[in-house]
């Protein structure tokens, strides 16, 4: 193992000067292993496992369980072979998400961002992180994060020689210290390694937009098959478009709108969103989703109230009441129409029927 000599060892927190973080342990080698439903988390299984997806033996070491029987954190020494686990998870016999493991620091950074969106939105801090972020069309802080890691080594890079800060990156680089190694694994994983090769060559404009685009192109990936478990955002949000809902523009009263957001991403009420074993409608015996509650349920109160709705809205959209259950659920959820009058009345009628349904008032 190369050993820097003691007196430049004592440099590379230099290397932190206008970036404090950098200088940090990254956590460069750990992956996040999340199981859909129990699996044996013994370190043979996950071997088998591993070699099942990637054709190959996977040198790794188990950290923590996490008190779960689902979840584990590994630490693989090879990039090429956690590289291989991120890229080809696919090919998992078994439904499994694969993420690194972020850094904490980069965790507490993410913790207050999130944080603050369920705080704009008013929702629950146990909502999903992926449908609050795409309820306002963000991407995670670290992509930020990332983007101005590599901008810095690129500083460094372009660094004149003989500077204090460029003997301490080369000795970084030398070392394959947790700097410059997680510089190379983040090029790799974002099909840039060539970068590494003439950084001297790169436009800091070009690269920076490069990087940003691929993490979000890899994020909605990830968001699109989230998508699945959350049929009401699917149906308002669609699959080719991720930006901020207009409906949280278009209602401008934050306690009026919560219902709204609510109701898109499953941080409600409803039997089928609270994970507990009972997910039926108490009066009618089936699944109690959001298109049973806004169309279905028998309750005697919900029945009138839609019945109210229905003269109401068929002399401002007579069309309404031919729509499919998914394009009503669009048009009361996603409130696209610029009418006044006409957000006014769904306004008045979800926050209606919802407070009925669980609060037995209008």
């Amino acid at each position: 193992m190369y050993t820097p000599p003691a007196s430049v060892v004592h440099i590379y927190p230099i290397l932190s000067y206008g970036s404090s973080i950098w200088g940090q342990n990254t956590g460069l080698q750990a992956l996040k292993i999340r199981f859909k439903d129990y699996y044996d988390l013994s370190k043979s299984s996950l071997s088998a496992l591993f070699k099942q997806m990637v054709g190959k033996e996977i040198i790794f070491e188990k950290v923590s369980t996490q008190n779960s029987k689902n979840q584990v954190t590994i630490k693989v020494p090879d990039i090429g072979d956690k590289i291989s686990l991120l890229s080809r998870q696919g090919n998992s016999p078994v439904t499994v998400e694969i993420e690194n493991h972020m850094p904490d620091t980069w965790a507490a950074f993410e913790k207050v961002h999130s944080s603050f969106c369920k705080f704009v939105l008013g929702v629950s801090k146990f909502s999903s992180n992926y449908a609050v972020l795409g309820e306002l069309g963000r991407v995670p802080i670290e992509h930020k994060i990332t983007v101005s890691h590599i901008l810095y080594w690129l500083r460094l890079e372009k660094e004149i020689h003989g500077s204090l800060l460029k003997n301490a990156f080369n000795e970084c680089k030398g070392s394959n210290h947790d700097f410059y190694a997680s510089i190379s694994f983040t090029l790799s994983y974002l099909g840039l390694p060539n970068l590494l090769r003439n950084p001297v060559a790169v436009k800091e404009s070009h690269l920076k937009s490069s990087i940003s685009l691929r993490l979000k192109d890899q994020y909605l990936q990830s968001f699109r098959q989230k998508l699945g478990s959350y049929e009401i955002l699917k149906i308002c949000k669609g699959e080719n478009t991720y930006e901020c809902s207009q409906y949280l523009s278009t209602i401008k009263n934050v306690k009026l709108r919560n219902i709204f957001t609510r109701l898109r991403i499953n941080n409600n009420k409803l039997q089928a969103y609270l994970h507990k074993e009972e997910v039926n409608c108490e009066k009618c015996g089936v699944l109690e989703n959001t298109e049973h509650f806004l169309f279905h349920c028998k309750r005697e109160c919900l029945v009138k109230e839609r019945e109210r709705f229905l003269s109401q809205i068929k002399g401002l959209l007579p069309t309404y009441i031919n729509k499919s259950s998914d394009a009503k659920i669009d048009f009361l959820l996603n409130i696209k129409t610029k009418d006044a009058d006409l957000v006014k009345v769904i306004c008045h009628h979800i926050n209606t029927i919802y407070g009925l349904r669980f609060f037995n008032k209008t």
